[in-house]
């Protein structure tokens, strides 16, 4: 059986995407090229006989029937559509039809016919460029630029990229295919485009050709279906439109190809049995409320560009966005159910608002190159910590809120509350000439964290700083996120103390808060607890961060204990190494305190750990985090 190829008659025009639940909204293909700024590359492109080249820093989606384009600066910003279509009398009796003023040019040794016309607004106009076709059809190119009147377009006929494109243009009627209708196995195609399922089966597989019609688009065929619970997509399906899968409640797995290019809006909304979804890495658009009310476990998304409210309302516990992804569209996570959220490493923008109202996220890993926190796009998350990183240098109003917040770039512009935090720990910082002016438009509730090798007068400089400024003391020095577990469950806390540890690990990084993180107990790890580590013979090195008192015989016993971390919170608590707090630990055992401190800090501390049990044979190093 000879293959026929799909053709889907299209009208030139912009198209949009709808919201509705469900609904039937109509669909737009996105621009997927990346594009350049070089000035003389242009690219061949093909679509069912269509021949024409573009410059290559264009954005161009060609498919079957139908060349989108996305032009931007330095060009005008706008839109191409190339589309070929019945045309009755020729090129410029088709021109005349749109009753604008037509401008005929010559490219190549081919005429076609410019209508220019305004909309029905009357405020815009569009131009559609018509040329010969074949005896019944015409080739359109439509042009959609906001900005632009009637003597702007005449005056794009002569810019040199469209008249290169225009002379390259070539058509191939031969290669051009008719539409046409078939029904097999319950599904009906017109030409590729799957458009009704008729069984009730539970576990489906999607026929990858119908009537001879290569499989290419899904509509919404399974859209209310309560009977499925497994669907196969077969490889050469490039495009599920609007709520292919909405509303099919009992649905488990569905099982995607890796052909698959975009993902309309609501195709896998109100499916809340839906478990583990991988999104093919191909994939380049995410339609808006794709996954609202959806998912159990682990969504693994490509690296898209996510439509607004592209993840809205998805209960999937865990998400992970691919690198290169698109997140600058606004509200992509609004009210979102996912505890966890792990973004790429390579995306410098979120869009406004883009995990607000995110109640149950408790975890998210922000890019590594993100320049800015946008207003309101973690207000009403439950997140338990958050790493800022270095790169951004700009928080917006309201944009985080976090139990403990670790910030890489305390010269940032902050807007008002630009964070709401109960804890933040500061890198880098020692004194107040290294923050922002806009710094003190934060919020906490409770500590200021200096570096872990902070001396005492830095802390006392920063409070004065704090206090000058109409806040109270509360400057303290903390621990780096490196130097914290963050498997925090496996430190078993009653209050401030730190009762046991019960993981596996060789090396142990107290945190800042234990197993009772998750009830929203606020209590920190202050002490560590008598007996807390005693018997335990695998540890190896223990970084104990700011804690303020270590129990009697704390460490007793741990003979593979090699290395010990120490803050400089210790300089004022060496009354806190209680009665044999280091008994039976080895005689080699590291002691690593701040480089910053002073002999007579040094030696004092030295004495306490000695009349607490450790070897006097023990070494002490120095460390430095400036």
């Amino acid at each position: 059986m000879v293959k026929k190829k799909l053709l889907v008659v299209m009208l030139a025009g912009a198209m949009m995407l709808g919201v509705g639940a469900c609904g039937k909204e109509p669909d737009a293909t996105p621009a997927t090229t990346a594009t350049t700024e070089a000035e003389e590359v242009f690219v061949d492109l093909a679509a069912n006989g269509i021949y024409v080249s573009v410059p290559e820093r264009w954005k161009t989606n060609p498919t079957d029937s139908t060349i989108f384009i996305d032009f931007t600066s330095p060009d005008p910003e706008g839109k191409l559509q190339i589309i070929a279509m019945h045309g009755g009398d020729g090129a410029e009796a088709k021109a005349n039809t749109y009753n604008g003023e037509t401008v005929k040019k010559t490219y190549g040794g081919t005429d076609f016919y410019a209508a220019i016309f305004a909309k029905p607004d009357g405020a815009s106009y569009d131009m559609v460029v018509v040329t010969d076709f074949d005896d019944e059809r015409v080739m359109t190119f439509h042009f959609e630029i906001p900005s632009y009147k009637a003597d702007d377009y005449k005056a794009l006929l002569d810019d040199k990229n469209i008249t290169k494109m225009f002379g390259s243009y070539k058509g191939k009627p031969e290669e051009f295919q008719q539409a046409g209708e078939a029904t097999e196995g319950g599904f009906t195609s017109s030409s590729g485009r799957l458009l009704k399922y008729s069984g009730n089966e539970s576990e489906v597989e999607v026929p990858a050709n119908v009537g001879g019609y290569d499989t290419v688009y899904i509509d919404d065929i399974f859209q209310d279906n309560t009977s499925i619970k497994k669907v196969t997509i077969p490889e050469g399906v490039e495009r599920l439109s609007a709520n292919t899968f909405c509303g099919c409640t009992n649905l488990e797995e569905v099982v995607l190809p890796k052909s698959l290019k975009f993902v309309g809006p609501n195709v896998f909304r109100d499916c809340p049995n839906l478990k583990d979804l991988t999104i093919p890495e191909g994939v380049e658009f995410i339609g808006t409320r794709c996954f609202d009310g959806s998912g159990v476990g682990t969504l693994i998304c490509s690296g898209a560009e996510f439509d607004t409210e592209a993840l809205q309302g998805t209960t999937f516990e865990k998400v992970v966005i691919g690198e290169g992804a698109n997140l600058s569209a606004d509200k992509i996570c609004y009210t979102a159910k996912m505890v966890e959220l792990e973004l790429p490493k390579d995306c410098p923008t979120l869009g406004a608002q883009f995990a607000d109202g995110a109640t149950s996220l408790r975890k998210v890993i922000l890019p590594e190159n993100l320049t800015e926190i946008p207003e309101s796009c973690f207000t009403g998350a439950t997140l338990r910590d958050i790493d800022i990183p270095e790169s951004v240098t700009k928080i917006g109003k309201d944009a985080v809120a976090a139990d403990m917040v670790y910030l890489r770039n305390s010269q940032a512009e902050f807007g008002e509350n630009g964070i709401w935090a109960y804890q933040i720990y500061l890198y880098n910082v020692y004194s107040p000439d290294q923050v922002s002016d806009t710094f003190l438009n934060i919020n906490t509730s409770d500590k200021i964290f200096l570096p872990m090798d902070a001396t005492m007068d830095e802390e006392a400089a920063f409070d004065s700083y704090l206090v000058s400024n109409g806040w109270s003391e509360r400057t303290w020095i903390g621990t780096p996120v490196e130097f914290i577990d963050p498997n925090y469950n496996d430190y078993k806390q009653e209050d401030n103390f730190l009762v046991s540890y019960e993981g596996s690990e060789t090396v142990i990084k107290v945190p800042y808060y234990g197993d009772t993180w998750d009830t929203n107990d606020q209590w920190n790890i202050l002490y560590i607890k008598d007996n807390c580590f005693a018997g335990n013979t695998t540890v190896t090195e223990i970084y104990v961060g700011r804690c303020l008192e270590i129990g009697s015989n704390a460490f007793d016993g741990c003979t593979a204990l090699k290395s010990l971390w120490l803050s400089s919170e210790w300089v004022d608590n060496t009354q806190n190494f209680k009665a044999n707090a280091f008994a039976g630990v080895p005689e080699d055992i590291t002691i690593h305190v701040p480089e910053s401190w002073t002999e007579g800090e040094l030696s004092k501390v030295k004495k306490a750990m000695f009349n607490a049990g450790l070897p006097q044979s023990a070494t002490f190093e120095t460390f430095s985090l400036r």
